[in-house]
């Protein structure tokens, strides 16, 4: 499936560059032409939809090697904040955090550990209808790993949405699997894959009408 989604990525990405090349170069006649802004506006909100899409469909096919740093993940959280925070003013959901001050820093790959995050605050926000809430706790815990327990930084995103129905569950994680009318399945296959990669774990606690925690544990570097 990796291969195949692989290949299929790259033979659409050649000539949607080319549709993007046009589009732009045409831009400026079409601005002096008002009965076709909206079309415009609509087409490359299409092209930039479908560049995404590929995006994640590479990061699942051949997901890039993490380059490991020592990380704030408070400063982790304030930056995913800064993107999310406009789409929750937006649908007017509630943002709370809670982040212990005597958190370990970690070692991961800053990008990958950042989109893990978007993924979750995302879903969260998606998942909750208009004065909903998405709360982010951040605290230092233990996880056994190797037979030994290992300091960890447990981040939860818990969201106030419909909770997802026992039968799904233990498909979350798969790839492609959505519940979405839009997406292509590969958010949390991701978020799972770059957990692992980092030596940590991801779990998932929810029940109808009362929301869902999805939780990621990342080793502390000590």
């Amino acid at each position: 499936i990796g291969r195949l989604s692989a290949g299929v990525a790259h033979e659409i990405r050649t000539p949607l560059t080319s549709l993007k090349l046009f589009l732009e170069s045409v831009e400026n006649e079409i601005a002096i032409s008002p009965e076709y802004e909206e079309d415009f506006r609509i087409a490359m909100k299409q092209v930039k939809r479908m560049e995404a899409t590929i995006s994640r469909f590479l990061d699942f096919a051949k997901p890039q090697d993490p380059v490991f740093s020592r990380l704030d993940v408070g400063e982790l959280i304030e930056d995913a904040l800064l993107v999310v925070g406009p789409k929750a003013r937006q649908q007017e959901t509630l943002i709370q955090k809670s982040i212990s001050r005597r958190l370990p820093k970690v070692k991961g790959d800053r990008k990958q550990l950042g989109e893990a995050l978007l993924n979750l605050m995302v879903n969260g926000l998606e998942a909750v209808s208009s004065q909903g809430e998405v709360q982010i706790t951040v605290d230092p815990v233990e996880l056994e790993l190797g037979g030994r327990l290992q300091p960890c930084v447990r981040i939860d995103v818990r969201d106030t949405g419909p909770g997802i129905a026992e039968e799904n569950m233990n498909k979350l994680f798969d790839p492609f699997f959505t519940t979405k009318a839009t997406g292509a399945g590969l958010g949390l296959s991701i978020v799972y894959s770059t957990i692992q990669r980092h030596g940590g774990e991801v779990m998932v606690q929810s029940a109808v009408g009362k929301g869902t925690t999805f939780s990621m544990l990342v080793p502390a570097d000590v």
